[in-house]
């Protein structure tokens, strides 16, 4: 097995992407390699324009010339090897990086004269160079999701304070004397309902994106049930207008919140 960069000299990363896609690499008869190249090579892609290694592929073929062509292909005929595994990275390699890993001292001249750029469109390389570049990437990869992670338990320590808030209406929320003013025991049930699911919920199993929304759902929920005890207090000199807007507004809440935390929790009360 023998291991190659395929360089993309002209064209982006779309570019790059759409021959992945395609399972197919094209490049001229006139690349001194072509004759090495065989069925079960590995080769790393590489896009001159951005400077960076943007994924990986096994070769199905040899070279080709010209490559087979469907029905619906257009256009004059092209030479290269067909591709079978393919790899496209969303997080390229930036070529100085590797050459970093490769050559901290910068002491071997055929590593540090690729350093600007490749010349060829096809380069052999060595199979430590080709796993380095790929633990770049893989090493890239792990530092992102730890990054995510990092970042779900964040907000899932973020959520777990605003239910905290939330939880200290749970028992004046569903009181008779609520329940006489605002008339509306169904919606602070199924409040309370989430909050009760959520409180025993692993919060730390939940996607940054959930935990995120239904923070939100709750600081919403927190917002109403601080003003209708403002208003409780005041009662029954508070206006009867602002009554019915706390209503309002705290039917709103439990639809969202209900719908936030809908698809984590085991029973959710309809908005009726």
């Amino acid at each position: 097995m023998q291991h190659f960069i395929f360089n993309l000299a002209d064209g982006n990363r779309q570019r790059a992407a759409s021959f992945l896609h395609a399972k197919r690499w094209v490049f001229d008869r006139e690349e001194r390699h072509r004759d090495a190249i065989a069925p079960g090579d590995l080769a790393l892609v590489f896009v001159a324009l951005t400077r960076e290694f943007v994924g990986r592929a096994k070769l199905e073929t040899a070279f080709l010339d010209p490559i087979p062509s469907d029905a619906a292909t257009s256009g004059p005929p092209l030479s290269g090897v067909l591709l079978g595994d393919v790899e496209e990275w969303t997080s390229g390699v930036p070529l100085n990086i590797a050459v970093q890993r490769i050559d901290p001292t910068a002491s071997n001249p055929y590593v540090q004269s690729n350093a600007a750029g490749f010349r060829a469109g096809v380069v052999q390389i060595t199979v430590s160079e080709y796993d380095i570049v790929v633990a770049l990437h893989d090493e890239a990869g792990e530092v992102a999701e730890q990054k995510q992670r990092a970042k779900t338990l964040e907000a899932a320590k973020l959520l777990r304070e605003k239910l905290g808030v939330a939880l200290r209406y749970r028992e004046q929320s569903l009181s008779y004397q609520w329940e006489v003013i605002f008339g509306t025991p169904h919606d602070f049930r199924r409040v309370v309902d989430v909050l009760a699911e959520l409180e025993f919920l692993p919060l730390e199993s939940l996607s940054l994106a959930a935990a995120n929304d239904i923070g939100s759902g709750l600081e919403q929920v927190t917002s109403v049930l601080e003003r209708m005890e403002r208003f409780s207090t005041d009662h029954p000199a508070s206006p009867v207008a602002k009554r019915e807007q706390l209503i309002k507004e705290i039917h709103q809440a439990a639809d969202a919140l209900c719908t936030l935390a809908g698809p984590w929790v085991r029973r959710v009360g309809s908005g009726g």
